[in-house]
């Protein structure tokens, strides 16, 4: 597939020297029937866009290349409205000059307003104009005047560019979004509180596994100015000054917004009207909220727009507890889906562990699972170049638990009724449900009184795993954090967690795994949820509207009631899939107990074998075996790392 953007960018003092250099390792390295490798460096004021190992013509060089730029774009990317510098206006289809002169000038805007504006001031040019694009997007490019260069990314983006210091040359960059390519380049140095924060079961999406190679973060720019060390800035947060607004709106009010930010998010992912990228997409399809909703949004604008929208579910036939097979029956009862398609995930048990999750160079999360390829060859095979998943559901709309904390805070006493109601009808204990709802956070909050610590840092707390060693725990207490806006707010503790959970999710693995899969098929995978309107709207209601009573994800529910079957709208249960991967690893127990047995990481001090080990037996011991995340993230940095730096070493 021809590339549209430089694979490779130079940037920096020594750009000219460094693209001498990079020429002869990738006309060494690169097979001849290989894909070209773009190469572009900006240096004094000019830019030069080469092809290697040969600029034939099946492969011309695009504008994006020859304005030395990485440039991602959904089908949607466009320059905004407003701004007062865009050379274009409206949605329609640009050239790519047309877009690349955009890009010059936003990087030039980035330049002027870097230093002189916060992540919420609304008010620069710059911060319009990259929140106004729309769609996923990475971008790469220099400002007008060639001396400096911009790296942004869009806020959930599955894709990401990293930027390394060239080898023994001061000030010169190279910047990619391939990092495999990178690593060829690059003596790779393996980042140790990476590693001690997936060990810990909470890793930094944003945080690169390789000391020496940097990731951009989702929803930040990176800008490189001459002499200057690159600087990182977010040009988008969650606005905390939004929430709660001081007048009531009526229920409706909210949920007809958010079935308007819905739609809205789903029909920015969807193929154009031009025909460019055909009619046919997929939606994936469980029984759950999330999927069921961007599924129904989906098939209401296809059938407005005249595409074919397929459906995929995968089943399980020999996990009970994982089927959702009714729910998905009810589904395609209420929408006739051009056609529905069923990937059977149990039947992968068998097979080795190292084959049915091989990671990514990227990181642990990453997985390239022969489930991600089995759905890509399917949209291969029916024309589709686009799915559609319901990743971001929890995320956005489960609500959080210390809701019920906050209102008693705030001198609601009906919150322990409430609880106790909701917890007869779901069948839990009522004491249980106080204790975890109620009378846990009371405890910590006296506690962090007493001491005079802040409430916010005993909830954000978690348990270290035992197999976590001191030196790692000293690793991840040292390393930034980002900074909470609700840090601090009275009677927001739940919109604290949320923050915390929404930037940290491990919903990132899933949505990596698709897209560097999908990207060998030349596919894209949308996530509609995964949104920044959706992001804001959902702090910005009062809490206690995603969870009350026994429902959580409660306003999507009323405003997906009367869309959806109501046998899976008002479902009270929520399906896991611990079941499911217990029972991959007990059939795997040799292979993994290997896996974990390995000296490596212990050799660097960051884990203990034995207490890992132990945990292990238990898992493969119990009767009714269930797995952990934490286990399951040591079980995959001890595959990632023996894979990627104990056999390259």
């Amino acid at each position: 597939m021809p590339l549209t953007s430089s694979d490779i960018v130079l940037y920096g003092r020594h750009a000219g020297q460094a693209a001498q250099v990079l020429q002869d390792i990738l006309h060494a390295q690169t097979p001849n029937n290989a894909q070209p490798v773009r190469l572009a460096f900006v240096s004094k004021n000019r830019v030069l866009a080469q092809v290697l190992p040969n600029a034939d013509s099946r492969f011309p060089v695009s504008d994006y290349a020859k304005h030395g730029m990485i440039c991602q774009a959904s089908p949607h990317f466009s320059a905004p409205k407003k701004g007062g510098f865009a050379p274009f206006e409206g949605n329609s289809s640009k050239s790519e000059f047309s877009i690349t002169l955009f890009l010059q000038q936003l990087a030039s805007q980035c330049v002027k307003d870097f230093d002189t504006s916060s992540v919420l001031d609304q008010n620069d040019l710059f911060s319009q104009a990259v929140n106004s694009l729309t769609g996923d997007f990475y971008l790469g490019c220099p400002d007008e005047s060639g001396q400096c260069f911009m790296l942004a990314t869009s806020a959930f983006n599955a894709q990401t560019l990293f930027y390394a210091s060239f080898p023994d040359l001061a000030e010169t960059y190279l910047i990619s979004a391939n990092l495999a390519l990178l690593l060829q380049l690059v003596p790779p140095k393996v980042c140790q509180t990476a590693l001690s924060l997936w060990l810990s079961g909470r890793p930094d999406p944003n945080r690169s596994l390789y000391a020496n190679i940097h990731q951009v973060p989702q929803a930040s720019v990176v800008l490189f100015r001459p002499g200057l060390s690159p600087s990182t800035r977010l040009y988008w947060d969650i606005n905390p000054n939004t929430t709660e607004h001081s007048v009531k709106r009526p229920l409706n009010d909210y949920q007809d917004e958010l079935s308007a930010i819905l739609q809205s998010s789903v029909a920015d992912c969807l193929p154009p009207s031009d025909g460019q990228i055909g009619d046919t997409l997929f939606t994936q399809l469980s029984g759950g909220m999330d999927s069921t909703s961007v599924s129904a949004t989906a098939w209401a604008l296809a059938q407005q727009q005249g595409l074919n929208l397929h459906s995929v579910s995968h089943t399980y036939k020999h996990t009970a507890a994982c089927d959702e097979s009714d729910n998905i029956a009810a589904m395609i009862a209420r929408y006739p889906f051009t056609q529905s398609h069923f990937i059977e995930l149990d039947k992968f048990t068998p097979m080795r562990f190292g084959e049915v999750y091989p990671t990514h160079v990227q990181s642990p999360g990453m997985v390239l699972s022969p489930k991600y390829h089995e759905e890509a060859a399917l949209l291969n095979a029916q024309g589709a170049g686009t799915l559609l998943t319901g990743n971001g559901g929890d995320e956005m709309f489960w609500g959080h638990s210390l809701v019920y904390f906050d209102r008693l805070m705030a001198g609601d006493m009906s919150v322990v009724g409430e609880v106790s109601r909701s917890a007869r009808q779901l069948g839990l204990p009522v004491w249980g449900a106080l204790k975890s709802a109620l009378l846990g956070p009371l405890k910590r909050q006296l506690a962090s009184t007493l001491k005079g610590d802040p409430i916010e840092q005993r909830l954000a707390a978690f348990a270290y795993p035992a197999w976590l060693t001191g030196q790692a725990r000293a690793l991840i207490e040292a390393a930034p954090k980002r900074a909470n806006p609700f840090t601090g707010s009275k009677h927001n503790l739940a919109r604290y967690a949320r923050y915390e959970g929404l930037f940290q999710t491990s919903t990132f693995n899933s949505m990596r795994s698709y897209q560097a899969v999908f990207d060998n098929y030349g596919l894209q995978v949308k996530h509609p949820l995964m949104n920044k309107a959706l992001a804001q709207f959902s702090f910005d209601v009062p809490q206690h509207l995603h969870i009350s009573g026994e429902f959580p994800k409660l306003l999507l529910r009323q405003a997906m009631s009367g869309k959806l079957p109501e046998q899976v709208c008002w479902n009270k249960s929520k399906t896991v899939f611990d079941q499911h991967f217990a029972n991959l690893i007990k059939h795997n127990q040799t292979e993994i107990r290997a896996l974990l047995a390995h000296e490596a990481l212990a050799d660097l001090g960051l884990i203990d074998n034995h207490q890992v080990l132990s945990s292990f037996d238990k898992v493969v011991a119990s009767p009714v075996p269930s797995l952990q995340v934490d286990l399951l993230y040591a079980i995959l940095v001890q595959s990632w790392y023996q894979t990627y730096c104990v056999a390259n070493a």
